[in-house]
């Protein structure tokens, strides 16, 4: 990322709530030139991508331009208080660190008393929730505030049990670093390859038996096992074991239901392992139980006394909507699925949903036009992935929007166009490397069953027709259960 663009970044990912509150704080904290900052602020809330010639477009004349960057870097600096004010309340991780800040204060100010009260009520909620770091540093302030108001007795008595949980935390800490470590090299890996079986499985296949991953006891802490069963559960997945990563997602969850305070203490990571259970439960295509995780995160989400940041918040509304919607689709309840459109495209309109989820929303809500009966409006969606609207979109699914549009014309009955939408989805496969994959032989499969349906001819037809069926749990769709929906309802009639 260049450095001119990290204030649009910072800016960009403000939701609607945090943008309202720090135009009141920078009226009540900013300088006497804070209106410069916020027409600055506002100008570039209104960009679609940075364009720093319009912002000279915009404010010509203005005296701050010829301190454009001293004017940015003030802005951005005032946005990072706001938003640390905004969530210190709402975020536990904010709270936490405001907490030892505060230690920190009163230690220095020699308010020695009012620091150890506060490090004895910090240490509970900073043991549960295994930051071990952050013990280590409320030990240091303890034992500090204790020898500089003199209370030596206190010092001597505890510092053999200060020491122990000292050695022991690191070793926590240490654990932790050994998993994480971990993690990034494979995750690395992956980011490379790709989650999709192939590339250098036998390297995956080894790291599988990492230590680390086959003994169990060895992560001894509740984070570190956590680590454990994420890593394992992309291994298996990466080398094609579904099964099994779907095992290690249940595992997952399992070791929450087992630590239910847990729950209340890292939600993020509990959402985080539901969100990884309907995913895995859906490549499985055991879709209704898929469908359970994604109603308890609606209840975790919608529970105020869980704490998560607004952000995490409305991120995770915003993911858990779409995985709801594709779900919907995939179980035939596409009324439902069509339920969600409203509140996804509240989420475009903020800019929230990036292109790859963009292109998985506009191919599925298509497919709930088309089954319930609105074919032109399902057109509408997939020309936006087939003219290329998303480039960031995943490629598998802007390949499947393009045998859509096969679909689609189909049932409009502009049979002459297919042909000519057959070349295109040909081009399109050859241009982004794929493989001959089953889109080319179940679009010509639709062309001969058009052309039997026409001549008249029942018995080719239902040949046809049945050749069709039988080769379709070979082809490799996003999803075969709409493949087989669409051939059974719509192309038998």
């Amino acid at each position: 990322m260049k450095p001119k663009d990290e204030l649009f970044v910072l800016i960009k990912s403000m939701d609607r709530n945090e943008k309202g509150y720090f135009r009141k704080f920078s009226k009540i904290h900013g300088s006497k030139r804070q209106g410069n900052y916020l027409k600055l602020f506002d100008c570039m809330a209104a960009m679609d991508s940075y364009d720093e010639g319009k912002i000279h477009e915009a404010f010509k004349g203005e005296k701050f331009l010829a301190q454009l960057g001293v004017t940015k870097l003030y802005l951005r600096n005032l946005i990072i208080k706001s938003l640390r004010n905004y969530v210190s309340d709402s975020d536990p991780d904010i709270e936490l660190l405001n907490g030892l800040a505060e230690v920190a204060l009163l230690d220095k100010r020699k308010m020695y008393d009012s620091a150890i009260k506060l490090v004895n009520k910090l240490k509970k909620p900073t043991h549960q929730r295994e930051a071990f770091l952050e013990m280590l540093f409320l030990l240091r302030c303890e034992f500090h505030a204790l020898t500089f108001k003199s209370a030596h007795h206190q010092v001597i008595k505890s510092a053999q049990n200060r020491v122990d949980s000292e050695y022991q935390y690191l070793k926590q800490y240490q654990n932790i670093c050994d998993y994480k470590n971990l993690q990034g090299v494979i995750g690395s890996s992956l980011q490379i390859e790709g989650m999709a079986p192939g590339g250098s499985m036998q390297k995956f296949e080894e790291y599988l038996s990492h230590p680390l991953l086959i003994n169990d006891h060895l992560a001894i802490s509740f984070h570190a096992k956590c680590l454990r069963l994420e890593i394992l559960g992309k291994c298996y997945l990466k080398t094609g074991n579904k099964e099994k990563s779907l095992e290690m997602a249940r595992q997952f969850v399992a070791l929450f239901h087992d630590n239910p305070a847990q729950i209340k203490i890292v939600p993020g990571i509990y959402i985080a392992a539901l969100s990884r259970m309907v995913a895995r439960s859906t490549i499985n295509h055991k879709y209704n139980e898929a469908l359970k995780y994604i109603v308890e995160i609606d209840a975790l989400l919608t529970d105020t006394s869980v704490q998560l940041s607004e952000a995490q918040r409305y991120e995770n509304l915003m993911s858990n909507t779409i995985e709801k919607l594709v779900l919907y689709a995939k179980v035939g309840e596409f009324e439902k699925g069509l339920a969600t459109e409203s509140r996804l495209a509240e989420f475009a309109k903020d800019n929230s949903i990036r292109d790859e989820d963009l292109a998985t929303v506009d191919y599925f809500i298509a497919w709930c036009k088309l089954a319930t009966g609105q074919p032109e409006e399902a057109l509408k969606r997939i020309n936006r992935l087939v003219h290329d609207e998303y480039p960031g979109g995943r490629k598998d699914v802007i390949l499947c929007a393009h045998g859509m549009n096969v679909i689609i014309h189909y049932e409009l009955g502009n049979y002459s166009l297919i042909r000519r939408l057959l070349k295109m989805l040909h081009n399109y496969i050859k241009a982004n490397d794929f493989s001959e994959t089953g889109w080319n032989q179940f679009a010509r499969k639709i062309i001969e069953i058009k052309e039997a349906k026409t001549a008249g001819d029942i018995k080719v037809l239902n040949k046809k027709f049945n050749d069709l069926s039988l080769a379709l749990k070979n082809y490799d769709f996003v999803e075969v259960a709409l493949m087989k929906w669409w051939v059974y309802t719509k192309l038998k009639q």
